[in-house]
């Protein structure tokens, strides 16, 4: 935020709370973004959906390949661009026609996402797209048949 706030108009909202909380806000006081930068806690899930149906891009901002991005699904459902770590747990599923990626732990290159994405809405609408192609493969209604199947096998074996 502190990188776009002279190019855009931005406001950013974060949700949850996780072992970053207090240093997050630490830094957006330290950095003079706090009007900017609003923390959400937890929010129930009807609540977070409205959130998203209100934003115009979602970020997915990870450090390690270990954690399971369903906030990224969430978001791809709900037909939003998404900006995310360039992580190989990230990307096994979303190629980068389909997500805009930013190098790991990099603010500036967070940034130049951002804007890229706010300058250029055919891009968005191209991401969007290529994302919910992709998406299809992961929805209930297709998942539900392998994991009945692997269901089925294995309790065939006893």
């Amino acid at each position: 935020v502190s990188f776009l706030r002279n190019e855009i108009r931005i406001r950013l909202k974060i949700f949850g709370k996780g072992e970053y909380g207090r240093k997050l806000k630490n830094r957006a006081k330290t950095l003079g973004i706090e009007k900017e930068v609003n923390f959400m806690g937890y929010v129930s899930q009807e609540k977070l959906l409205e959130e998203i149906e209100k934003a115009d891009a979602g970020v997915v901002a990870l450090l390690n390949e270990y954690q399971s991005p369903n906030k990224l699904f969430e978001l791809v459902a709900m037909g939003k661009p998404v900006i995310a770590s360039s992580l190989q747990t990230i990307r096994q599923h979303f190629n980068g026609d389909s997500l805009k990626y930013f190098r790991v732990g990099d603010a500036k290159s967070l940034a130049r996402c951002i804007l890229e994405l706010y300058q250029n809405p055919a891009k968005r609408k191209s991401l969007v797209a290529n994302a919910s192609k992709i998406y299809e493969k992961y929805r209930w209604s297709k998942m539900k048949e392998g994991y009945l199947k692997a269901y089925e096998d294995l309790t065939k074996r006893k």
